[in-house]
Order: C-alpha cells, then sequence, then structure tokens
C-alpha cells in the first residue's frame, strides 16, 4: 500500500515506520524537519499548512494514512489544541481529496475520563481536561467526513505507552534517571493504577488494523492488564539491583483504567513484550546511551 504518515520522528512513529518500510509498502513521512535517516521518502511540509502539502499528496495518491502527529506536546493548552484539531482536520480532507481509502488516527486513553477499570470502546466518562476533549472532537470530525463518502476511519486509542524514545519527564526513564542518581523517584501517586504498553506492541496494533480490510472503528491498544505505579517503581529498582522503593502495599485495581482488547483480539494481534522484559530493555539501551 501507498501510505502516508505524520509523526514518523515521534515516540510511536519511530516504531511503526520501519514495519511499514519492512512490510513492503510505499511510504511518505510528512514533517518540517528532515530526519536523520533522510531517505526520499520524506514530505518536507508544515501540518498547519494544507498549501504546502495538498499538490504532493495529489502526486502520491496515498491508499492511506496514519496521523501520529500532535504538534507542540506537552503543551496541551487550549490555544495548541485548537490549533491541531483544525490541522489534522485539513489533513483529513486533503487525503479524502486525495483519493484514500482509510485513515488511521491516534487518540488516547484520557478520553475515558473518569471511567475505572476495563473500559470497552462503547464506554464514555466525564473528561474534564482538554486533551481528550480535543481528541473526542477529532475523532468526531474524521469520522464523520469519511463516513460521508464511504472511507473507514481507525481511531486506536493507545493506553500508558512505555519504551525507547520515550519523554525523560514519564514515569519508567524519570524512575531510572533518579535510581541512577541515588535520588528517590517522586511519585504523586503510587496507587494509580494504568494500562502499560510497549511502544512496540503499540506499532504492531497499528499495522494489524490498517493491513485488515474490515477494521473500522475505535481500538483500545493496551496490554487489557491493570498495574500499580508502584509496582513499576520497585521493577525498576529490582532491574537495576537496587532496593523496592516501596513495602507493604496492596495493589487496588479498581482504583485505575485499563484496557479491554477483546475488539482488536479479534484481528489478530495480541501484546507481546512483558512489562517487566520492556523495561529491562529499555534499561540496557538508557545505560548505552548514557555511558
Amino acid at each position: 500500500m501507498r501510505i502516508l504518515i505524520t509523526g514518523a520522528s515521534g515516540f510511536i512513529g519511530r516504531s511503526v515506520y520501519p514495519l511499514l518500510t519492512s512490510g513492503g509498502h510505499d511510504v511518505l513521512r510528512l514533517g518540517r524537519n528532515e530526519p536523520s535517516n533522510a531517505t526520499e521518502d520524506n514530505l518536507l511540509a508544515d501540518l498547519f499548512y494544507p498549501d504546502s502539502y495538498k499538490q504532493q499528496l495529489k502526486d502520491f495518491k496515498p491508499d492511506g494514512l496514519i496521523h501520529l502527529a500532535w504538534g507542540g506536546l506537552p503543551d496541551y493548552s487550549l490555544s495548541n489544541c485548537q490549533i491541531n484539531l483544525r490541522a489534522s482536520t485539513d489533513l483529513f480532507e486533503a487525503l479524502i481529496d486525495s483519493g484514500c481509502k482509510w485513515i488511521f488516527s491516534s487518540g488516547t486513553c484520557w478520553e475515558y475520563g473518569n471511567i475505572v477499570g476495563a473500559a470497552k470502546e462503547n464506554n464514555q466518562g466525564i473528561v474534564s481536561s482538554l486533551f481528550p476533549a480535543f481528541k473526542l472532537a477529532l475523532h468526531a470530525s474524521g469520522n464523520n467526513l469519511c463516513k460521508e463518502v464511504g472511507l473507514r476511519f481507525i481511531w486506536g486509542r493507545p493506553f500508558f505507552v512505555y519504551g525507547p524514545n520515550q519523554r525523560t519527564s514519564s514515569l519508567i526513564p524519570s524512575c531510572y534517571l533518579n535510581l541512577k542518581a541515588g535520588t528517590p523517584p517522586s511519585i504523586q501517586n503510587p496507587n494509580a493504577v494504568n494500562d502499560f504498553i510497549h511502544v512496540c506492541d503499540v506499532a504492531q496494533a497499528i499495522l494489524a488494523l490498517i493491513e485488515a480490510d474490515d477494521a473500522d472503528g475505535i481500538f483500545n491498544i493496551g496490554s487489557g492488564k491493570p498495574v500499580a505505579v508502584w509496582e513499576v517503581v520497585n521493577l525498576v529498582a529490582t532491574l537495576m539491583g537496587k532496593p523496592p522503593i516501596y513495602s507493604g502495599i496492596s495493589a487496588h485495581p479498581q482504583k485505575g483504567l485499563w484496557a479491554d482488547t477483546s475488539k482488536i483480539n479479534n484481528f489478530g494481534w495480541q501484546p507481546s513484550i512483558p512489562l517487566e522484559t520492556g523495561i529491562a530493555e529499555a534499561i540496557e539501551l538508557w545505560k548505552k546511551v548514557n555511558n
């Protein structure tokens, strides 16, 4: 397939892009900067200015779009969310005009709002922050645009993604850096329960969905397993050969959110990287980078 991808140099995109190329797909990366592994499959354009890419899209004639970009992160302000919603909607419209057959776009598990427990794709809680509210708006916009012309619109909701190239302020790399420096990690809520999924498993899930002719609608992308934050912190410490940070704490799964993955499992995808293995591999990589 001929595939346009945004966010190819981002956290998830760096794992998705090589899967596409190794799988024989013809890929065009859209971005403002030349990637470090620059090839001819790059469209230097600005997502916020549609005229910078519209003609090239018509020339490329993509079969589909993988939209992972959300510029400006970790800026979750109203103004940044507004310009990203507009830019993403403009991109969807341009892809539809170019004759594509499907669109995959990345959402967030935060769209479930205050729901606790195993979330199904049709669940909807109360959303109280801007970023997931604008993601919900983008889903509604993209879904309506695609349904008007008979295109598949695939909306992936990754849960708590971790792994190589993750921002250092995220839970697992920040724990590693603190413990490496000999200081205890600063954890606001160690009892919080999340669903941790390795970035390579997320990439495989996206590939499975875009290659399935009948994949359409919302899909959770998670491990389906609730894990308390304190368990993750202790696991990082143990893998670094240090004593656990927390003791005498019991996990309370009902206090958190995790994915019901039964829908995506029907498309042949299952996560393959256990949490301990994924964290151990990340630690080894960080050791090499920091040495």
